[in-house]
């Protein structure tokens, strides 16, 4: 069995073909699933963008949300093709999802197998990259597409850099490579860090003329500079930042106590739940300080290690921190309740990384150290890898029932005004308005000025008859700002009935 999977590896037909078959085996549960009641609404069902194609101008020139912080039109290109194919049929958004976290997988095989020392440990790593569970948030949501789309990006310029790399004349190679950069650009934001990861890649694989092989790497850092003054240009360049240096040590420090977990998970995957959040440290508390002297110690011990380790382990380090670098609140991701989000999906591409170290640690003990029988070794990574595939499967479980999957939320962060909103519309299209109405009160008391929860908890009153309550509700909201056509629909009729019901008393 063992010389048949090496035989099978040594094609590459056949390695796409068994990720392919995995993928689909993997993530097939998701693809009836509807839309959701999160950003599925805006990015797709009410947005008038991706209706038509005389709307292509628009996607190219506004923000991807409403304001002005996002830009990533290529996503929403996505969904007017598919809007102009399929209609709202969301197996075929579902599909596509998947679909790019196959080919992503394909791409993360090609350039493993120049990094890694075999086909069999680059194949093992891609598989494992295919069906890791931290991977459930953003394939299994449809808004997901924009770390996936960008990431397919991101990776497919890697392979055409390093074939840029490997070619004698490569300006072919070079300028494909550099559209698929933009491509990743204008997905998600935190595909600038590109430049980064390919000059680590020079520095560590091509030690030959590696500093001008690094100066060579100008034509990505015009993209970039491009890219930002396009956006600039657009208006589309809001970003918060710490009111003061200390805040910012606090918020970075709290992501460092994520990153913790962040490496636990990627080897052990466990406790995954959607819109994952974490409490912002407010001073320098004695788990603050734990947490410093944890990474201290770590700093440490990779500091002096560094020139011993193998050029993959100091890769796939390397990739780990510059796929943070975006997330790891330089530039603050704010949650409610003074906390900071801290996503599955921002493990995307920085557990790529992580598993790089994990796959060469294993093979390194179990050729160098423990020297187990290959048969034995086949039984433990097959266990490893099925351990995997069912703890994916069941997180693509609760991804098809939003309802299981929003309450699993809230069981670990109640005070999560996003998620519960979206639970509370849940309830509101299933015509339990009374479910409804708690949950947006819930909301209320965490933000009383929430216009969301005002909004929706004035829609479920008012559906329960409670006409002067949902006029209560709706004169307590500032500014509907994006819910003004609603807010006002809703007005109108709760003004309507009550003027009925006081004709008919009267």
């Amino acid at each position: 069995m063992i010389d048949l999977l090496n035989n099978w590896l040594q094609s590459s037909k056949k390695v796409y073909l068994i990720l392919a078959l995995v993928g689909l085996a993997a993530y097939a549960v998701i693809l009836p699933t509807q839309f959701k009641t999160m950003d599925d609404q805006i990015s797709i069902i009410n947005n008038p963008r991706v209706h038509g194609w005389d709307q292509l101008d628009e996607i190219f020139t506004t923000s991807f949300f409403h304001g002005n912080s996002y830009y990533r039109p290529m996503v929403l290109v996505t969904f007017l093709i598919e809007h102009q194919l399929f209609g709202l049929n969301s197996f075929f958004y579902n599909l596509t999802n998947v679909g790019l976290h196959i080919t992503n997988a394909f791409l993360a095989f090609l350039i493993l197998c120049r990094i890694m020392a075999t086909r069999q440990l680059a194949f093992l790593c891609a598989l494992f990259y295919l069906i890791h569970p931290v991977h459930w948030e953003a394939v299994a949501n449809i808004p997901g597409r924009s770390i996936i789309l960008c990431s397919t990006f991101f990776l497919a310029a890697f392979v055409f850099f390093q074939r840029r790399l490997a070619a004698e004349r490569g300006m072919g190679f070079l300028l494909i490579s550099l559209i698929c950069y933009l491509g990743a650009l204008l997905s998600k934001e935190s595909a600038i860090v590109l430049p980064g990861v390919l000059a680590a890649y020079v520095w560590i694989f091509k030690r030959q003329n590696r500093i001008a092989s690094i100066v060579n790497l100008w034509p990505y850092a015009l993209a970039a500079m491009l890219y930002l003054m396009v956006r600039r240009g657009l208006g589309i360049n809001a970003m918060n930042f710490w009111a003061t240096p200390a805040e910012l040590g606090l918020g970075v420090l709290t992501f460092a106590r994520t990153a913790l977990t962040y490496v636990a998970q990627s080897a052990l995957p466990v406790e995954f739940y959607y819109d994952h959040t974490t409490p912002l440290f407010l001073s320098m508390t004695p788990q603050a300080w734990m947490v410093l002297g944890v990474w201290a110690v770590i700093l440490i011990v990779i500091a002096v290690c560094w020139k011993r380790m193998s050029p993959v382990i100091q890769f796939g380090l390397i990739w780990t921190v510059i796929n943070f670098l975006t997330v790891m609140q330089i530039i603050p991701i704010r949650a409610p309740q003074d906390r900071i989000s801290t996503a599955d999906h921002f493990l995307y591409l920085p557990v790529l990384g992580l598993l790089m170290i994990l796959v060469f640690a294993v093979n390194w003990l179990f050729t160098e150290r423990v020297r187990l029988n290959p048969r034995i070794q086949v039984f433990v990574i097959g266990g490893y890898a099925l351990y995997l595939f069912v703890t994916l499967l069941q997180q693509n479980i609760y991804a098809t029932n939003q309802v299981a999957m929003f309450q699993r939320s809230l069981e670990h962060h109640p005070g999560n005004i996003r998620v519960r909103n979206s639970l509370a519309v849940c309830f509101a299209y299933a015509q339990k308005f009374d479910k409804a109405e708690f949950h947006y009160k819930q909301s209320l008391l965490v933000d009383p000025l929430n216009v969301d929860a005002l909004v929706g908890a004035g829609k479920a009153l008012a559906d329960q008859g409670r006409y002067a309550e949902a006029l209560r509700m709706y004169q307590r909201v500032p500014d509907p700002m994006i819910f003004e056509t609603l807010y006002k629909d809703n007005l109108d009729q709760v003004l309507t009935a009550l003027n009925r019901r006081s004709l008919h008393n009267y």
